[in-house]
């Protein structure tokens, strides 16, 4: 396995290659939660896609030469501009059986509304949405939702929010942190089942699962608890645990302290600490 260093020092080589071919893309390194393992990723980005498309590099990605890699990125990324392909998925009835939230912090808003992203706030966050455009191990590609793009498709946001909810339930990932300490080192995790892992089954911006009210209620039913605690882990997974565990104070400090030093600053969702109570969400400060 290659080290960040060296995966940084390719990219850079590879994006060398690409300024002199004058390409229309260009990668950046990334890593994400997956399946309960931190992996290394590559982010596709170009004004000729409508999102950015998110590679995962098998075990012989990094053998072949930096001109083989770009090679090997031209083909993906011309077959990801294909106009029938992107037709498909902006087809009203695609959108509103595809869409997904997105959320990030409300810090993000004013770059949002730049954009002509179609978005609202709640508490201290902000929703977005995205439709997907490929899913598959090896990448993962996702369309930016306009406010053109819902007007041009007769899609109010009020529906847009009701769809993307809708499509969200339909892909839960809910585990215990026992379950994935355990799946990743072989080793049993903490007999106490008092953490709960909450995200999508693709572990990629999972935390849109927070426009679901009423699955943060099954998980608070599920922990037998009348006020769940829910800490921002990052934009991909969120931490449900019950409200008695722990003090709030402690659990603000420790959000926080994660957040500087292990959550690289793009995954990064907020400081802050929730608490569900009688459907209700709630923000600490």
């Amino acid at each position: 396995m290659m080290n960040n260093a060296t995966i940084v020092a390719r990219t850079d080589a590879i994006n060398d290659i690409l300024t002199a071919k004058d390409a229309l893309f260009r990668v950046r390194p990334d890593c994400v939660s997956k399946n309960g393992r931190l992996l290394d990723t590559l982010v596709l980005s170009s004004e000729e896609l409508p999102g950015d498309m998110r590679i995962y590099p098998n075990a012989s990605f990094w053998d072949e030469t930096d001109r083989q890699i770009v090679e090997d990125l031209e083909e993906m990324f011309r077959s990801r501009i294909s106009v029938d392909g992107l037709h498909e998925c902006l087809e009203p009835d695609r959108i509103r059986a595809t869409i997904l939230p997105r959320v990030s912090s409300v810090n993000h808003i004013d770059e949002l509304l730049a954009q002509g992203l179609a978005c609202f706030q709640d508490l201290d966050l902000v929703f977005s949405f995205v439709i997907p455009y490929t899913e598959s191990e090896c990448e993962h590609a996702q369309i930016r939702v306009s406010n053109a793009l819902l007007k041009s498709a007769g899609i109010t946001l009020d529906e847009a929010i009701t769809c993307a909810k809708q499509n969200a339930r339909e892909d839960v990932s809910l585990e215990t942190l026992s379950s994935v300490i355990s799946n990743m080192t072989g080793m049993p995790g903490p007999a106490d089942d008092c953490l709960w892992i909450l995200s999508n089954s693709s572990r990629i911006y999972g935390s849109g699962v927070l426009l679901c009210r009423d699955v943060l209620q099954y998980v608070a039913d599920l922990l037998g608890t009348n006020k769940l605690t829910i800490l921002p882990s990052s934009v991909h997974e969120v931490l449900c645990l019950k409200d008695e565990q722990m003090d709030p104070a402690s659990l603000l400090e420790m959000v926080t302290e994660i957040n500087a030093t292990q959550v690289i600053p793009e995954d990064r969702l907020t400081d802050n600490v929730y608490f569900l109570h009688d459907g209700m969400l709630e923000a600490l400060v």
